[in-house]
């Protein structure tokens, strides 16, 4: 807007330059169709407009005078046509203001802050005179303290107010459209303001973080010259692989009068944690009905991202675990029950582990026996002896089966017709009784005796087939 007035002024003043004071400009103009209430709004003091002659050199000291405050606000900032000046706001102004708070002079033993200075395209010649319009506020009464001006040669003074001056620039110059090159809040590009370097700031309130799975972000402090900047105003803040563990990156970069960038570094630490779903498990050296060789072991890794586990055996001749995790019994010659320690292991080395027990089939039949008849584990001896005679096949399922029921160690416990039959079920089928099963099996013991129950599990259906599966000669009971 501000570019949109001095154009307005310069044009029908027909002047080599014009000024508008940033606070003779009240409001912005939307778009759509103006009207005069929009312009009065925009100038409404009623302001008239002048044209003066002015050395180049007072014209300098006016840039001086206007742009001292930069970059904070300040009303007397000049809008201008005919003119580009570029600022360097971090050379303190050479301005001095005399008691009123006006200016005084320019202390020339100090470096100017407004440079590259342009009439038109051209160099300004501080000893020219050039002809410049604006209103009598400034040029006449000293208006935001420019004293420099009240001295001027006038060249006119134009009768109608300034938001006359701007609603016959825009009708009938403009033929009552506003170009796009107005549109923008930046102008332009008349006013050049170098903008700082922030390269150079501290930036504080960095910390190593967590691992959290999502993007992680900082609260940084940016100071320059002990001056704190304010996020989104002077910097905005940027980042590189913050979400991931390793090292991530904050980028400061500089915004509005500030420019460049400043990055610092941060780790993002694992808190790994892995766990199993299983801590331990059965696995058999073949596939025997519910006995199965395989196992199919789960790792659950939290704290980091990268999830991938590496699974090792601690003795692949007797179980050995595959890249996904599924264990395999292997086939002992030896037919020991063996146990091994599977482990999984995160990239950065956290660990857990699964004890895995491997067993042959016909040991396990064996075991059951010495579990479910005499309630104890197998003693060395008498375990090899039945698993050799099963597996040589020696003697026939029924037998073992038979040779247990009937030891006095188990004789010695005296156990009742029903506990009987519910250890048929458990050592024989390796389940439980089922209501119907066990009634039925009680009316055979109490009218044929032990004997008969024995055989009658042995010659069933469902004792058949787990023989058949571990292997075993099922034989019967006479």
């Amino acid at each position: 807007m501000g570019d949109f007035v001095a154009d307005a002024y310069r044009i029908l003043g027909e002047s080599d330059i014009s000024i508008v004071n940033g606070g003779g400009v009240r409001a912005d103009i939307a778009p759509g169709d103006i009207t005069r209430e929009m312009i009065n709004k925009t100038s409404p003091f009623g302001n008239n407009v002048a044209t003066v002659k002015i050395p180049g050199q007072t014209v300098l000291d006016a840039l001086e005078h206007a742009y001292r405050n930069v970059p904070a606000e300040n009303g007397g900032f000049f809008h201008v046509s005919g003119l580009e000046v570029t600022i360097d706001h971090r050379i303190e102004t050479p301005v001095v203001l005399d008691e009123k708070g006006s200016f005084g002079y320019v202390d020339d033993s100090k470096p100017r802050r407004v440079m590259d200075v342009k009439v038109n395209g051209d160099p300004i010649d501080p000893e020219k005179i050039y002809t410049l319009t604006g209103t009598t506020y400034l040029l006449q009464q000293a208006g935001d303290g420019y004293t420099m001006f009240k001295d001027l040669e006038l060249v006119k003074l134009y009768g109608e107010p300034d938001s006359e001056f701007i609603e016959k620039y825009l009708v009938e110059t403009l033929g009552g459209e506003v170009p796009e090159e107005y549109d923008g809040i930046k102008g332009q590009g008349r006013i050049k303001i170098i903008p700082i370097s922030i390269e150079k700031a501290t930036v504080s309130g960095i910390s190593n973080k967590t691992y959290t799975g999502k993007d992680i972000t900082q609260k940084p402090t940016v100071t320059l010259d002990d001056e704190a900047l304010v996020e989104g105003k002077d910097y905005e803040v940027s980042y590189k692989n913050n979400k991931n563990v390793g090292t991530a990156t904050v980028t400061i970069t500089g915004k509005g009068e500030y420019d460049g960038k400043v990055s610092k570094t941060f780790k993002i630490n694992a808190n790994t944690k892995i766990k199993l779903d299983k801590t331990s498990a059965t696995v058999y050296t073949v596939n025997a009905g519910k006995y199965k060789n395989t196992l199919q072991l789960k790792a659950t890794v939290t704290g980091h991202n990268n999830t991938k586990v590496t699974w090792t055996s601690s003795n692949p001749k007797v179980a050995k675990v595959d890249a996904n995790g599924k264990v395999t019994g292997v086939s002992d010659p030896s037919h020991l029950v063996t146990t091994v320690t599977i482990t999984a292991k995160t990239i950065d080395g956290k660990t857990a582990t699964c004890k895995v027990t491997v067993e042959d089939p016909i040991n396990a039949f064996v075991r059951r026996l010495y579990k479910h008849c005499l309630n104890r584990n197998p003693d060395a001896s008498g375990f090899k002896y039945w698993t050799n005679a099963l597996r040589t096949k020696r003697i026939t399922a029924a037998d073992a089966v038979k040779g247990f029921f009937d030891s006095n160690e188990m004789k010695n416990k005296k156990l009742s017709n029903s506990e009987t039959i519910e250890r048929c079920y458990l050592s024989m089928l390796d389940r439980k009784s089922d209501a119907g099963g066990k009634k039925y099996w009680e009316g055979i013991f109490k009218s044929k005796g032990k004997n008969a129950v024995l055989k009658g599990f042995v010659d069933s259906n469902e004792f058949a087939k787990i023989c058949k599966e571990f292997g075993i000669v099922k034989g019967t009971i006479k």
